[in-house]
């Protein structure tokens, strides 16, 4: 466990927190009951009550399959390709979504920003990055589960984003963050369930 929480936190360090923070403010915009509120507790510096509760179950969840992965046969092998494949499709399924969705990509921020720069080349070679790391991370453990488990995982994510984009109506550098927390989170816990 103590391993765990030591491979989460570093995972999140090494982001700068800037998905979690990202997952905390989407969390809290949809708990609002009209867009109007939801834009201001998005906006807000300050975690609410649907934040913190996001982040504690991302968070746990994370930390619960990574366990659970440690304390199979081949576990620190596979907790690291785990990792090391989520990790590669997560940050994919946000640059794909911003080429899927630019059309809802509004204002001046990063959402905005980032789907503006996003062209078909860039959502390939995203995803193409993303299928040689994760092809190689299941070549070095040897296990079809991984590979299930970050192609499943990957899709699970892109249906995620899509349902904050279509829940906001919006595509906000906020949502793209979430959907890499909420990816690697069904990766890691797939990868658990399936080993």
């Amino acid at each position: 466990a103590i391993a765990a929480v030591g491979a989460v936190g570093i995972m999140a360090l090494v982001s700068g927190g800037l998905h979690l923070d990202g997952l905390a403010d989407t969390a809290d915009a949809l708990m609002a009951p009209d867009a109007e509120r939801a834009e201001a507790a998005r906006a807000d510096p300050a975690a609410g009550s649907g934040g913190v509760v996001a982040l504690i179950v991302v968070l746990g969840a994370q930390v619960a399959a990574l366990a659970s992965l440690l304390d199979s046969p081949d576990g620190p092998r596979m907790a690291a390709a785990a990792c090391i494949g989520a990790a590669a499709v997560a940050r994919a399924v946000p640059v794909v979504g911003a080429r899927v969705w630019h059309r809802r990509a509004r204002g001046d921020g990063f959402g905005s920003w980032f789907a503006a720069r996003v062209g078909v080349g860039e959502a390939a070679m995203a995803t193409a990055a993303a299928v040689v790391i994760a092809a190689t991370a299941v070549a070095l453990v040897g296990s079809i589960a991984l590979g299930s488990a970050l192609a499943a995982g990957g899709a699970l994510g892109t249906f995620a984003l899509g349902w904050i984009v279509w829940r906001r109506d919006r595509l906000d550098g906020d949502g793209l963050g979430a959907s890499v927390e909420l990816t690697v989170t069904i990766v890691l816990a797939a990868v658990a369930v399936a080993t």
